[in-house]
């Protein structure tokens, strides 16, 4: 009847509310008295969350008096359907415990998805949300990072390796241009002095000496803000035009880079 559906809606709301009220209260509670990481909070969190509602849906069907017998007449048809339908979702919901269990990736981990940059900011039921160091949310299902190679660039690591690379024409004079790289790094604020910046003479192009700057930035501080790797090459790039053309070295269009080696003239 109407007043079953009401009721039940209404049980359903502020259980579910006190459901998520506990379930922080505990996760809470657990982490200041056991001294647990982030991740196993997380854990606990969602773990009590899921099987309260799980209760919370029992008492509502029992306080109507629905008998859970009542939905037989579904059928094995809606059986098949709901287990084909759940299928991804059960393999996302397990995928994300194995996750925050293992943790080959945790949250504020910088990991690379599909050739950029990204931020963990939350390990979901079915799916994990990353930021992008332009500021763009991406929602990748769980079961992806099981199924695809991710790389973790912060998995045992408090910093973020980062690598500018740059084209200089050929009778440059080459220790110089090492050493005007590695100082406009050292004086950036944001650039850690350890491990310390370095460079490399990282190809012959053929139409240019390739130079390779690397430097690490604070996980911490690209977690505050994920544009901040951008800005930080993007200025290390404007200081190395205005260092290279107060030094009377001529850079080379990047669009005229060989990044790939010369084939071997004899093969």
């Amino acid at each position: 009847t109407v007043a079953k559906v009401v009721k039940a809606l209404g049980i359903l709301v502020l259980g579910f509310l006190l459901v998520r009220a506990i379930s922080r209260f505990l996760g809470d509670r657990l982490s200041r008295h056991l001294n647990l990481d982030l991740h196993a909070v997380v854990l606990i969190r969602k773990i009590s969350f899921y099987l309260l509602a799980f209760a919370v849906v029992l008492f509502a069907l029992h306080k109507v008096n629905i008998p859970l017998t009542a939905f037989a007449f579904l059928g094995g048809a809606l059986a098949i359907g709901v287990g084909v339908g759940a299928q991804s979702f059960f393999s996302n919901l397990i995928s994300g415990v194995l996750l925050m269990v293992e943790k080959p990736l945790r949250i504020h981990d910088i990991v690379e998805v599909r050739g950029e940059l990204a931020v963990v900011h939350e390990i979901g039921a079915r799916a994990t949300r990353v930021t992008t160091l332009d500021s763009t949310d991406i929602f990748l299902p769980n079961s992806s990072f099981w199924g695809n190679q991710i790389a973790n660039q912060t998995y045992g690591s408090t910093s973020l390796k980062l690598s500018l690379a740059l084209g200089v024409a050929y009778g440059s004079p080459e220790r110089e241009v090492e050493g005007l790289l590695r100082q406009i790094a050292e004086a950036h604020p944001r650039i850690l002095k350890a491990p310390a910046p370095y460079v490399r003479l990282a190809q012959f192009g053929e139409t240019a000496m390739i130079f390779r700057l690397s430097f690490y930035l604070a996980q911490k501080d690209v977690v505050v803000s994920p544009r901040l790797a951008n800005d930080t090459l993007s200025d290390l790039r404007y200081a190395a035009v205005d260092a290279l053309r107060q030094a009377g070295v001529d850079m080379v269009p990047t669009h005229r880079l060989e990044l790939t080696q010369t084939p071997d003239p004899r093969a």
